[in-house]
Formats: C-alpha cells, structure tokens, sequence
C-alpha cells in the first residue's frame, strides 16, 4: 500500500526499507551500512570517515568530474556521513531519475577507485577538517565527554581520528576495510519518495548488488561508563562544559523516557535549565541537552558555556535540577509539553523525502524492523513521570562524568 513503509530482503541478504510517496517530487535512497568509527583499530582511527570521503572520489564508472557534473544537474542531494555505529551514502534526486540516481550510488559503493594520489588530497581535506573542528570550543567539549565516560573504548575516540593515523592510511587498508561494507549482512537500502515502478526498482538493486562479497566486522564488547571530572584549557572567551549521564541504547524502550527527560532539562526555552541558567539567573546564552541513544549503549549530555566565574554556580545548579527531578519528580504540564515538543518535531522532521529515508534506515539498525510512525509517537506518549524518575535514578547511581574546558 502507498505510503505505508515496508521491509524487502534481496536474495543475497540485503535488506531494503521501501516507502512510496506519490504525491513526492523527489525520491531519497541512502545506503547504510552497520560500520561505524567504533568499528576501527586504534592506528588506524579515523579510516572509517576517510573511507566514506574516498568513496566521493570516483568510481570504475563515474570519475570526480563526471559524478559532480551528473549529481549538480540532479539539483538534489548527493552525500555521506560517518557514525559511531554506521556509515550512510545517500542521494536525492527528482522522482523520474531514480534510476540513475541507483546506479551512481551503487557504482561509488561497490566499485570506488580508491587511487593513491586522490587518497593524499583527502587526507589533507580531512586534517583541514580536524582544524575547523579545533576552531570550535562546542565541539571540542562534546568530543572529550566522550573520551572521558568512554574511556579506552573506541566510542570515546574522534570520528576523525588523529592527524597520525589519518595520515597512516594507505589504499591496502582502505581495501580491507571496505571488506566489511560488502557483507551483505551489514547493508541496508532505504529509498522514501515517489517511486512509480516500484517492482522495476527492485529489479535493478538486486542486479546492481546481487554479488557482494564481503566479511563479517569482528564484535567488540560494549563500553563501560566511566563517571569523573576532567578540565582542559583551550583558545576561548568563554568556559564551555559538559556534564554526562549513561541513558539507554536504541533498542531499548528506556530510550524514550531518556528522549523526554532530556527535552524537559535542555530542550528549549521552555525547559527547566534553560529557564533557571538563562532566563532566571543570566548565566548563558544557551544551554542544551540531548539523548545520545546507540547500538551498544547511550549517553544524556547536558552542555552550555559562560563566563570562566560561573563555572561552579553553572556545574551546582545542574547537578541541583537533576537531583530535583529525581527527588521530586516533574509536574504533569511540564511532561506534557515536552512529550508533545518532541512528537512535533519529529512529525515536522518528516517534511522530507531524505529524512524519511533516513528514519527508515536507523529504524532497521536499531530496532531489526520498521518501527511505525505511530508506535514511535504512542511510546513517548507512554513515558510517565515515574519512569522519568527511575530513568534518572538508574543514571544518578552511575555518577555523573564532566568534562569543562576553560580559557588558557
């Protein structure tokens, strides 16, 4: 049925998220594949970004030149992106050039050139890239939370690794590490938008990947929370902290009590660190929090910046809300609100062809199935203040880690 999202398996194993869309003008196919930075070595941290990059580069079919001349006149969206726990590539194009749309993506997938001399250029882009992020004290703050609760972990190092182990990457590793994208087990296709011969569609995937021969990437063990406190200097005006809490993996139902509680602490104006550090106290221009939910593990991180003197007062009044809200629980307007803030931004989110897509693709990650639209919005719909509550309490009992970089 039109609209209604579906799950195919191609012949060799490969899993397809279809969802057709009619009244669309574009179609959204994205590849994902179930290996992340967390999937790497320690020497050679970094190579599952500079994979993805390299990919970009050409193809036996498509060189640099052909595939930014073909993909700009698409008018849509051409890109990939490197996880902790997967590696998407994707593209959008206008609904009638969907098959094109499939063979250039495929093509770059499966047969990339990965020649030395563009491998050189990548890896500069790519320090460039480690520079801009060092521009940012946000960033660099979010980075080492992770490094400090994640400790000796591979989910605690930088996506982009370090500018030795980048620079350490040869072709041959690329090669064997691509290895792991070809297992078939590891694939999922996800398309969204109009999609008007569906069946000719999947005709030509299974064509396009039905020879895949790759391995199966080694299991590593999930990580252990580490709670503790750290600080660091770094070029800025400001002092910028994070302080953590482990939450729950994806596939775990606690993921949306985790969802709610951290779009009531830091989740808009109206939330309650924003209210109390902002608007009450005038200690920062902004605070936020997120829920970090993924295969392995998950992580709730509250993060804002200020004045160097605030650091204590913003560090107690942080700490404060979050033993209030164990304590003594959160008032039924305020889950309210925030249950619905979160319902519509994810309703709004799905505007698009290449979000949709997305959802699809991390809904078979994490979830082993297409999780509906409406049992995502009846769970948090669920989430009731006394699993709040608990969830914050399973969390408190772990300790807190925080990670503050002050001007040097």
């Amino acid at each position: 049925m039109d609209g209604v999202p579906k799950e195919v398996t191609l012949s060799n194993g490969v899993r397809v998220a279809i969802e057709n869309n009619p009244s669309s003008y574009s179609t959204s196919l994205g590849i994902l594949v179930k290996v992340g930075s967390k999937d790497e070595e320690e020497e050679k941290a970094g190579i599952a970004h500079l994979l993805e990059h390299m990919l970009f580069r050409g193809s036996e079919r498509y060189d640099r030149q052909k595939l930014a001349e073909i993909t700009d006149m698409l008018g849509g969206d051409f890109n990939g992106l490197t996880h902790k726990d997967y590696t998407l590539f994707y593209i959008r194009a206008p609904y009638d050039k969907l098959s094109i749309a499939t063979d250039i993506l495929v093509d770059i997938f499966k047969n990339p050139l990965l020649l030395a001399e563009e491998l050189e250029k990548e890896k500069q882009v790519i320090i460039e890239e480690m520079k801009d992020r060092d521009n940012s004290p946000e960033e660099v703050v979010k980075e080492n939370i992770l490094s400090l609760v994640w400790d000796g972990h591979p989910l605690g190092r930088s996506i982009l690794g370090t500018e030795e182990t980048v620079l350490s990457v040869t072709p041959e590793d690329l090669i064997d590490f691509l290895a792991f994208y070809h297992n078939p087990e590891a694939i999922i296709v996800s398309v969204s938008g109009r999609i008007d011969e569906e069946a000719d569609f999947l005709k030509h995937l299974e064509n396009l990947l039905g020879k895949l021969n790759g391995i199966k990437k080694p299991y590593r063990e999930p990580p252990q929370f580490n709670p503790g406190r750290k600080e660091a200097v770094h070029p800025s005006t400001q002092v910028h902290l994070c302080v953590a809490l482990e939450s729950a993996k994806a596939e775990d139902d606690w993921h949306y009590a985790y969802g709610v509680l951290a779009n009531l602490l830091g989740g808009g104006s109206s939330s309650r660190l924003f209210q109390k550090l902002r608007d009450e106290r005038g200690l920062c221009y902004d605070v936020e929090a997120e829920d970090i939910a993924l295969e392995d593990c998950g992580l709730l991180n509250i993060y804002s910046a200020s004045r160097p003197n605030n650091k204590d007062i913003l560090l107690e009044l942080i700490e404060e809300e979050l033993v209030s809200i164990k304590e003594k629980g959160v008032t039924k307007e305020e889950l309210e609100r925030s249950k619905e803030q979160l319902k519509n931004a994810i309703l709004l989110s799905l505007e698009s062809s290449l979000q949709r897509m997305t959802r699809l693709a991390l809904s078979l990650l994490y979830r082993g199935r297409i999780v509906q639209l409406e049992e995502t919005l009846v769970k948090i719909e669920k989430v009731d203040g006394d699993s709040i509550q608990d969830a914050l309490s399973r969390s408190l009992s772990k300790g807190l880690g925080t990670f503050i970089l002050s001007p040097a």
